[in-house]
């Protein structure tokens, strides 16, 4: 019996020392955090004024998948959490606005804080009488 006792310990801890150890952007320091947040808010080009429930999505830099997306509030504040350190890209949009694309952001650190401002579609229209 001691000895099965004596061999489960070790076992668990050859797993233990076994896991992969996270580290911060390349630094080797064990228990440095490795997620951030990244926030801002949408604000309108001509008129400065909160562009509220715009939608923000961020994507994997390397091969253009979708990582997170979020909706802006009412104060135009958007808010993206729990990600890991690393590059990507940002593209927020609403409905009459045209697509602003953030194309090289890097996370290195917990938090990333920015505003973007979006620009109105302007369209003119012919009609044919």
């Amino acid at each position: 019996m001691k000895i099965f006792f004596l061999m489960l310990l070790i076992l668990q801890t050859s797993f233990l020392l076994s896991q992969e150890r996270h580290t911060h952007a390349g630094n080797s320091k064990v228990g440095m955090p490795t997620n951030g947040t990244i926030k801002g808010t949408v604000t309108d080009i001509n008129t400065k004024k909160s562009v509220i429930f715009a939608n923000a999505v961020l994507y994997n830099k390397k091969d253009s998948s979708l990582v997170s997306g979020v909706i802006s509030n009412e104060k135009s504040f958007f808010e993206l959490t729990n990600l890991r350190y690393g590059r990507y890209f940002l593209e927020v949009d609403f409905i009459g606005y045209y697509k602003k694309y953030r194309p090289y952001l890097r996370l290195v650190n917990s938090k990333k804080d920015f505003s973007l401002e979006i620009t109105p579609e302007t369209r003119e229209e012919s009609f044919l009488l």
